[in-house]
């Protein structure tokens, strides 16, 4: 059971905040504290209202955070954003006026990509510069892996959900078991049964639900080296060059995660 603090002065209440946002890493909310608590003092907001506000601007900051690094990895050809389509140009209409939300429509060929950011869209148009996107990581879109530092220019690790997954099972046949034959991976062998410095990561969902923590990080990251030693010394097809790639860039995001104290994000 925890003890509760009263009778904190302003100043130390000002520096228990900073110092909780810090260790929560909470950057949104650390930066936001000071003008949404004058907020509340002037309208009079409730306690409840008061930490939904915060909360909120948290949650929306890391959604934008993620969908810039997402887009940053995709290596786009082109950016496009509803927000600057001129319909009056592109809409064949009788009338200038733009057309309502009902009869906006995705495009239904696959020379385009999209990938939504709060309500807006930004769609990669055209086939031939599809082609241009990043060696092997046609699927980007999926996954990527990042330090929980709220550095959006940082290092991060960007995989297809399917690339993920082959990844993952290239790492499991190096500790010498199936992927597959793991509970949570369609089989039911516990994760008990075998001994791995890469479980946290081998085991952890392939989705932005929960961060890898930085005492895992620390675990994984010299197995991952290692690793990445016995697979440079032996013959490699294509898909070994791409694997050492992978681990090559997820260890300098590992590196950068335990560097900084902050832990590694899904996303």
């Amino acid at each position: 059971m925890t003890t509760a603090h009263h009778a904190l002065t302003a100043q130390a209440s000002d520096a228990a905040i900073d110092t909780a946002c810090r260790l929560l890493r909470l950057p949104t909310m650390r930066a936001q504290a000071a003008d949404t608590i004058a907020r509340a003092e002037r309208e009079g907001l409730s306690y409840a209202g008061f930490l939904a506000e915060l909360l909120m601007a948290e949650c929306e900051d890391r959604d934008r955070r993620r969908a810039e690094r997402r887009i940053r990895a995709a290596h786009f050809p082109r950016e496009k954003s509803l927000r600057e389509f001129d319909y009056r140009v592109n809409c064949r209409r009788t009338s200038l006026s733009a057309p309502r939300s009902t009869e906006i429509r995705a495009p239904r060929s696959a020379s385009w990509r999209a990938v939504r950011k709060d309500v807006r869209y930004l769609v990669a148009i055209g086939l031939e510069g599809a082609d241009h996107v990043h060696p092997g990581r046609r699927g980007v879109m999926g996954l990527c892996l990042f330090p929980g530092d709220g550095d959006v220019d940082g290092p991060d690790a960007c995989f297809s959900y399917g690339g993920f997954a082959q990844f993952r099972r290239r790492l499991a046949h190096a500790e010498g078991f199936d992927l597959g034959e793991m509970i949570g991976f369609g089989g039911d062998r516990p994760w008990t049964k075998v001994s791995t410095a890469l479980e946290p990561f081998l085991n952890h969902p392939d989705d932005h639900r929960e961060d890898l923590s930085l005492q895992d990080c620390a675990v994984v990251l010299p197995r991952l080296e290692a690793i990445l030693g016995q697979w440079t010394s032996e013959p490699r097809d294509p898909d070994m060059e791409r694997h050492i790639e992978d681990i090559q860039q997820l260890s300098v995001v590992l590196r950068v995660c335990i560097e900084k104290n902050v832990d590694l994000c899904f996303g």
